[in-house]
């Protein structure tokens, strides 16, 4: 087939353009982690769960295991309906606006509740920077994960407007309960910290723009009581 001199360039082109682009944030490039399956039946009943959740600020330096963070995870924004892609926590018309951010010894990560994965946003121990934005580490010990809320209104704004601000508040704080019961199921403790300085989160952990970090929740084993 003959091809003219100027398509030929036009092709060349867009070869060069395709070979130098920059990878989107999520393309395929990133590395994807895929968890353990979540248990979806038995475990500690809801209403001891109720009973025993207590925020704590005070935490040992002890790992949590992959199959926890899947599970809590999987509890935060799990999809429970395959077809309509229905997920653990409510969302104003199933819009999903939170978006569920890992901070642990790797980096950071964000959790793809289809896939039931992480993907990875950023390498290295951000940890510290992280635990800051929640905590005081002098007295709070060492959580090993710390949980970003973040919201992220584009897909909210144009559907509803002035009320996208709010409706995506209410479903961090649908995620965040979700979160402190599996934790609690868990034996382990967290606690929901509201007051983040989202300049501050975004710049320290380069969070993806438009997404704006509104609870941190540091996640571990509960520091032993002298």
């Amino acid at each position: 087939m003959h091809r003219s001199p100027a398509l030929l360039a036009a092709l060349g082109v867009a070869a060069a353009l395709l070979q130098t682009a920059v990878p989107a944030y999520g393309a395929p490039q990133v590395a994807v982690r895929p968890l353990p399956k979540p248990v979806t039946a038995g475990g500690m009943p809801l209403n001891e769960a109720l009973a025993k959740r207590r925020s704590c600020r005070s935490f040992a330096d002890t790992p949590v295991t992959l199959q926890q963070l899947s599970q809590i995870c999987w509890a935060a924004q799990g999809v429970t309906e395959m077809v309509k892609g229905l997920r653990t926590a409510p969302a104003a018309m199933a819009l999903y606006a939170v978006r569920l951010f890992v901070v642990d010894r790797t980096g950071l990560a964000e959790y793809l509740p289809k896939e039931h994965a992480l993907r990875t946003a950023r390498e290295g121990d951000l940890l510290p920077a992280a635990r800051a934005l929640a905590l005081n580490p002098a007295t709070s010990g060492e959580p090993p994960v710390v949980l970003l809320l973040c919201v992220d209104l584009a897909a909210l704004q144009a559907r509803a407007g002035a009320k996208s601000e709010r409706f995506a508040l209410l479903e961090a704080g649908h995620v965040a309960q979700n979160i402190l019961l599996q934790v609690t199921a868990l034996g382990l403790v967290s606690v929901p910290v509201g007051g983040v300085d989202e300049a501050k989160a975004g710049e320290a952990l380069k969070l993806p723009d438009g997404v704006r970090a509104v609870y941190a929740m540091p996640v571990g084993k509960a520091k032993p009581v002298p």
